[in-house]
């Protein structure tokens, strides 16, 4: 009988004040495939250190591990020592070798591709008067965690998907982390004032059900979640009490603001696979109450809500061609923002969002005009968004992970008699925007006004009013990417 594999994908996300154009990262330098022992060249003792490393004789780390993967299929698996052999002696091309590229390549190919995803998933799940809020980051960690067990058409499929090759998903995620920059963003202005660094954590786990008649896991894909992912793996009884053990760890990695992924467990899964992403920032300028203001929002149908509005001058300005406009608003770290995008008068938020492309993305986000004062009207909102992706992942390519004809045998360390699909991805999500910043987070499972001057010349003026349904986003400016984006089209249901 066919195991179902179940996934759980936890990402929680939040914003914080930047620059919004990306910061372009030093080149940094790549590394010799092949080069396990990082001395330059590729050498017998490579070979020998891959096959220390698989007897847990030796340690492998960073660009030692990726350069180990000799045949790029996201594993050091013993094959790899062999392939360093071969090429050694003349039996392979060095040319066969997986692509080598620099640090700063794989950050640019990685943020191109989740644009793209960013476009396609939220085209995917915008419904209809409802509002939605997607995290693309969260979805793309579980999946690509998800990738290092898949083989064939159902590793093409996932590739394609999430515009990444197996070996540049890894290495793209390994390094994502490094892209936040939260580590340093505390700083301390000229007049002595403190302001804290942005909270933002990611997290990955894998819980594998342990019971007697479930099919061994590969330690090779546990090493690769590991390795790549930082995942925490725990192996329990897929029994009431995981409920709660599971739910326990996402609620504690989204601090609180997600409870629970499950209601109950799949006793014939094998595995769930987690990520978790939370954050809370402050605004760079924060609101005084003399900025709160009580508007009305108009939704496509005439129903009319009144709410809180945060009103300010703002002087980033974006905009779509002649298809939206929008605003940017920096949270306090400079190191993330606030983006929202309004359709044309006219233009159905549903038919924007279906135009969308993840190059139009990058030309947004990478666009920004400080020509202008930006008059800007924000309601106050608080969402919560849930969905199971299944249909979405299907109709964006990934089919056969879902039927009987998945492959993702290299998740098992016997596959033979013990074919495997995934039964669900389920996505939450969480975002409270208000006067002092925003708090956000998703779980998805498989399962500035200057004074005058002599020559000063007032700028033009442009009035971005989020009164009627818009686009919105939560955007990390190392990358210029979202972590999070949605569409708020019912404000009655979001009234904090």
């Amino acid at each position: 009988m066919k195991k179902l594999l179940s996934a759980t994908l936890a990402a929680l996300i939040g914003m914080s004040s930047a620059s919004v154009l990306a910061v372009n990262a030093a080149e940094a330098p790549g590394f010799v495939m092949a080069d396990s022992d990082g001395d330059g060249e590729m050498s017998v003792q490579d070979a020998t250190l891959i096959q220390k490393y698989l007897a847990n004789l030796s340690n492998l780390e960073n660009k030692g591990l990726l350069a180990s993967d000799v045949d790029g299929d996201g594993d050091v698996m013993i094959n790899d020592a062999t392939h360093v052999q071969k090429l050694l002696v003349g039996l392979e091309d060095p040319n066969s070798l997986p692509s080598s590229e620099s640090d700063a390549s794989i950050k640019k190919k990685g943020s191109s591709a989740m644009n793209e995803f960013s476009a396609k998933l939220l085209k995917s799940s915008v419904r209809q008067g409802k509002n939605t809020f997607v995290s693309p980051l969260s979805v793309m960690y579980a999946l690509a965690m998800t990738a290092n067990g898949a083989k064939g058409k159902t590793l093409d499929e996932m590739e394609k998907t999430l515009g990444m090759n197996n070996y540049e998903m890894n290495r793209f995620f390994q390094a994502y982390p490094s892209y936040l920059r939260y580590e340093d963003s505390s700083y301390t202005d000229d007049f002595g004032g403190y302001h804290p660094a942005d909270r933002f954590n990611i997290a990955n786990s894998i819980w594998i059900n342990n019971s007697e008649n479930m099919p061994g896991v590969s330690k090779s894909f546990l090493q690769s979640s590991k390795d790549f992912y930082d995942a925490e793996i725990t192996p329990l009884a897929f029994d009431d009490s995981a409920v709660s053990k599971i739910n326990g760890w996402v609620n504690e990695k989204t601090d609180n603001m997600i409870p629970s992924i499950i209601d109950e467990i799949e006793p014939n899964a094998l595995m769930y696979l987690i990520n978790a992403i939370s954050f809370e920032a402050l605004w760079y300028e924060q609101y005084e109450d003399n900025q709160v203001k009580k508007l009305t929002f108009t939704d496509e149908n005439g129903n009319t809500t009144r709410s809180d509005y945060l009103c300010s001058v703002e002087d980033l300005y974006i905009h779509d061609g002649d298809k939206a406009e929008g605003v940017v608003k920096y949270y306090q770290s400079f190191n993330y923002a606030f983006a929202a995008l309004l359709p044309k008068e006219g233009t159905s938020l549903n038919s924007y969002v279906q135009s969308l492309t993840g190059e139009r993305i990058s030309e947004i986000l990478g666009d920004v005009n400080r020509d202008y004062d930006v008059y800007t009207r924000i309601p106050k909102f608080k969402v919560k968004y849930g969905d199971t992706l299944n249909d979405n992942l299907i109709s964006m390519g990934m089919s056969s992970a879902f039927d009987n004809s998945a492959d993702f045998s290299r998740m098992l360390s016997n596959p033979n008699g013990f074919p495997l699909e995934l039964k669900e991805v389920v996505h939450k999500t969480f975002i409270d925007l208000n006067e002092a910043g925003t708090r956000a987070a998703a779980v998805t499972a498989v399962i500035p006004n200057p004074g005058a001057a002599p020559d000063y010349e007032e700028p033009e003026r442009k009035y971005i009013y989020l009164t009627r349904p818009f686009v919105y986003m939560i955007i990390n400016l190392d990358t210029n990417t979202p972590i999070f984006i949605g569409t708020l089209e019912d404000l009655s249901s979001a009234i904090n």
